[in-house]
């Protein structure tokens, strides 16, 4: 199919790419806190290999998961992991391989920022290691941006409204380093749970996680 072509004089594009930014923010109300399960009490066994389909599930706005073991233990330095599938923020289908924590209460972190999950599995090469028996998601700090933000010099800052009402001045977007452009995300390690997040910065509206 044609990317291109030309019609009454006038040049038809799919997709015109410029290196022009725009001002973007990105706001979340009703934070939930990263203590808050999205799923809980999910049975692992040895020969399921789906965890949990919740198509139409969302985690509320963009955000990276983590996974708590609640009453496994691993064997040996290798452990089980968890297929997680769903939609990024900026659209993107993902699919992100997360390794079990061998400790009982311990976490595996995520990077990826679903904005969506459809469906968690157990990685069918790992399904019997270790004696887990159930863990729960939870969501993490990371938030994922709506556009693509191409450097931690073109954001610009974040800033919290408690459910209250009551804001927070501006802080620097990237502080201590938390912005990932791999990812899209933004560590934000400090908001109140049910307060808003406003995160804003300079994006490059054309692009995706992978700059196409």
């Amino acid at each position: 199919m044609s990317q291109y072509g030309f019609r009454a004089g006038v040049f038809n594009v799919k997709a015109l790419k410029t290196q022009q930014k725009r001002y973007k923010e990105d706001i979340y109300q009703g934070l939930l806190a990263s203590t808050t399960p999205i799923y809980a009490s999910l049975v692992l066994t040895e020969t399921a290999t789906v965890v949990v389909t919740r198509t139409g599930t969302a985690t509320g706005h963009p955000k990276a998961v983590k996974i708590k073991n609640l009453r496994g233990t691993a064997a040996g330095a290798a452990g089980r992991y968890l297929i997680v599938k769903g939609y990024t923020g900026q659209g993107a289908y993902e699919e992100e391989r997360i390794m079990l924590s061998s400790a009982v209460g311990g976490y595996g972190r995520g990077n990826v920022a679903f904005a969506k999950i459809t469906e968690i599995y157990q990685d069918q090469t790992t399904m019997t290691i270790g004696t887990y028996g159930t863990v729960s998601v939870y969501p993490t700090d990371k938030y994922g941006l709506s556009e693509y933000c191409d450097a931690a010099s073109d954001g610009l800052y974040v800033r919290e409204i408690s459910k209250v009402g009551v804001g927070v001045l501006a802080t620097t977007f990237d502080t201590d380093d938390k912005f990932s452009k791999t990812y899209q995300t933004i560590n934000v390690p400090t908001i109140g749970a049910a307060s808003t997040l406003s995160i804003s910065y300079l994006s490059k509206f054309q692009n995706n996680r992978q700059g196409a």
